[in-house]
């Protein structure tokens, strides 16, 4: 699923278009919600926090899922055609590198490069050299890339269909060449070192061999890259924050004080050290380890925001139509 979000046409279509966009770029994803406001006033009693840097960058690059990779922290510029490379301790761009396509889109990294697809007609996934900061790797894909890529040894899974007919292809690391289709799924994202796929509005196990599947008991979760916490992969399910054992069961669930969403999009998860990060329309809630409840850390502009966890505890943000950087620490 994509949605061009430079036709943004004001308030009345920006909870649909916060939904959308919650699945672009993701991995298993299910398709968009309702949307409703986001309660606030009982949420959380705990002091919210402040992001420690919060770094401006070009009006035009509409910033979106930041990955951190190879020292530094990397951001599809949407709208401007650009890769920024951000130091990770200041947030300062330290390289443009352009891609030559329009929407850069979703971003993983692994085989030694920064692979980036691109949404929209461009078809397009390129692997970054991190040494030399520039383009290796350029794959022409057959259909739209939707999701973020996943790499499983050395080969890069990405979405490669149309809402109607779903793939998702795997590219070799080394040459750019695609050397599988697999029909029917899409929003591939590697979890306990298993390739997952969303088929159909189930989320499955795929055989990277033979393309077989095993469904799993996690239904409509939507996923992203991110390392798991004590054992589990978090991912959002209906509002709440699910942590998902290695065959899709859920083993947890967490969701707001007084029994409320977290998200009433479709929201995301991601982890960072032992810390899971949620980020919503207008709220970034932070779960701690063995925590019931999330907490409040932070109300937010009302944006469509996507966020990576630093690797230390804390998460970075970036804020789509402001066109602004946030890290917000552990």
């Amino acid at each position: 699923m994509r949605i061009r979000l430079s036709k943004f046409a004001g308030p009345a279509v920006l909870s649909l278009i916060l939904s959308l966009a919650a699945g672009c770029g993701g991995g298993v994803a299910p398709r968009a919600g309702t949307s409703s406001p986001t309660p606030h006033a009982s949420a959380s009693t705990a002091a919210q926090i402040t992001p420690d840097v919060d770094v401006a960058l070009r009006t035009g690059d509409a910033p979106q899922n930041p990955y951190v990779a190879y020292g530094s922290l990397w951001v599809a510029g949407h709208h401007s055609q650009d890769v920024l490379r951000l130091d990770l301790a200041t947030g300062k761009v330290l390289a443009r590198i352009n891609t030559g396509a329009a929407e850069p889109g979703a971003i993983t990294a692994g085989h030694g490069l920064v692979w980036v697809t691109h949404y929209g007609a461009g078809h397009l996934l390129v692997g970054i050299d991190p040494h030399s900061n520039t383009i290796v790797r350029r794959t022409k894909l057959p259909g739209e890339s939707c999701c973020q890529p996943a790499v499983l040894g050395s080969t890069v899974w990405v979405a490669a269909g149309s809402e109607d007919a779903p793939a998702i292809v795997g590219v070799n690391a080394r040459t750019g060449r695609i050397v599988r289709t697999l029909s029917g799924m899409d929003g591939p994202v590697v979890v306990n070192g298993q390739l997952w796929a969303s088929m159909n509005g189930d989320t499955v196990i795929v055989n990277p061999r033979d393309g077989n599947v095993t469904t799993t008991a996690a239904q409509g979760t939507v996923l992203w890259q991110s390392p798991s916490v004590a054992g589990l992969a978090w991912g959002m399910q209906d509002g709440a924050a699910v942590g998902m054992t290695s065959d899709g069961t859920v083993a947890r669930t967490v969701i707001a004080p007084g029994g409320l969403k977290l998200s009433y999009t479709e929201g995301m998860a991601i982890t960072s050290g032992q810390t899971v990060w949620v980020v919503s329309e207008i709220s970034l809630w932070r779960i701690d380890s063995g925590a019931k409840t999330a907490v409040l850390a932070a109300k937010l502009p009302r944006d469509v925001h996507s966020i990576t966890g630093d690797g230390k505890g804390g998460v970075w943000m970036a804020l789509f139509f402001n066109s602004r950087m946030q890290h917000f620490p552990a």
